[in-house]
């Protein structure tokens, strides 16, 4: 099998200094929501759960990325070398669909809404966010447990791809005793993968649906504003919140369609793609969430804001 291969020196010279850039920033992030100067600063439910949620996903993914080059991939300790992979593929995937709720919550908060579904939908919003994210936490750790316990009773054969595949799961049993419970985990582990890509597209369906009509309804909403004179004290913060949002959206879409387009390579074809790729483009993706938060966010615009004027009057004295 051809393998599509990344230098450690390559790997090494793009993700570093955006691990250390986007650690530094959503560390930043986390100081400005847990730190509030008063009660009324900050954001408000769903959005600071969200943004939590958010902020936490990616901070330790680019810790264990950090980490997962200490690991010895040949000598080392493979079961901890599955866990830390396990780790990284849990936090992007919860960090990727948090990003689609938040972009969707904004959309319900500024598109006008008539039909009754979507009426229900924005009275009930916190607790259809908290629902999902409990669901997609719930059912990611659940795939993430039965993918180690299969993994963990496989041969090593070394992380080549970032979507781990049925090729390292379904080794031949040889009639252990434990092949009837191994055998239900495979069947258990297929139907995840299934259910996973349906809740991935479904997820990817809801961002680019939010994205363009909170767009289209912005369009039309600046020309009713300029025909009429009127001045909108909203609009500028809706715009800021709708470009970033769109600007995620292709994020979330190019990222997507490279790790569909890398699993589905390695399952149907000769060619396996390194890890290393993988994990450079979803560090390219955490780079571009890390900038989506810092200007689509009020908060942490006017704490970077603050504390530059700090830092620029401390070096003038």
């Amino acid at each position: 099998m051809e393998t599509l291969t990344m230098s450690t020196l390559s790997f090494s010279v793009i993700n570093w200094p955006l691990c250390v850039c986007n650690i530094i920033a959503n560390s930043f992030f986390a100081f400005c929501i847990i730190c509030r100067t008063s009660n009324n600063d900050g954001p408000k439910q769903p959005v600071k759960i969200l943004l939590n949620s958010l902020v936490f996903c990616n901070t330790v993914y680019l810790l264990f990325l950090i980490g997962f080059k200490f690991v010895d991939h040949d000598d080392g300790d493979v079961k901890l070398l599955y866990v830390t992979l396990g780790i990284l593929y849990y936090t992007v995937s919860t960090s990727m669909s948090t990003s689609v709720w938040l972009a969707f919550f904004y959309f319900t908060q500024i598109v006008p809404v008539k039909r009754a579904f979507f009426i229900w939908v924005k009275k009930n919003m916190k607790s259809i966010i908290y629902a999902v994210l409990v669901f997609d936490r719930l059912f990611f750790l659940f795939e993430l447990t039965v993918k180690l316990v299969l993994q963990c009773s496989s041969p090593w054969t070394g992380p080549t791809n970032y979507n781990v595949t049925l090729s390292n799961v379904t080794d031949d049993d040889n009639g252990s005793p434990n092949s009837f419970s191994r055998s239900t985990l495979i069947h258990v582990y297929i139907v995840c993968l299934a259910l996973e890509f349906i809740y991935v597209f479904f997820c990817l369906c809801v961002m680019m649906g939010s994205c363009f009509t909170t767009a289209c309804y912005l369009q039309r909403h600046i020309r009713s504003l300029s025909a009429t004179g009127c001045v909108s004290s909203r609009l500028d913060s809706q715009i800021r919140v709708t470009i970033t949002g769109i600007l995620q959206g292709v994020l979330f879409l190019l990222c997507q369609v490279y790790l569909f387009s890398s699993f589905f390579t390695t399952v149907f074809s000769n060619v396996t793609i390194h890890v290393y790729f993988s994990f450079t483009v979803v560090s390219i993706y955490v780079t571009g969430t890390t900038i989506n938060l810092g200007v689509g966010q009020t908060l942490f615009r006017q704490r970077a804001v603050y504390v530059c004027s700090k830092i620029s009057k401390l070096m003038t004295m």
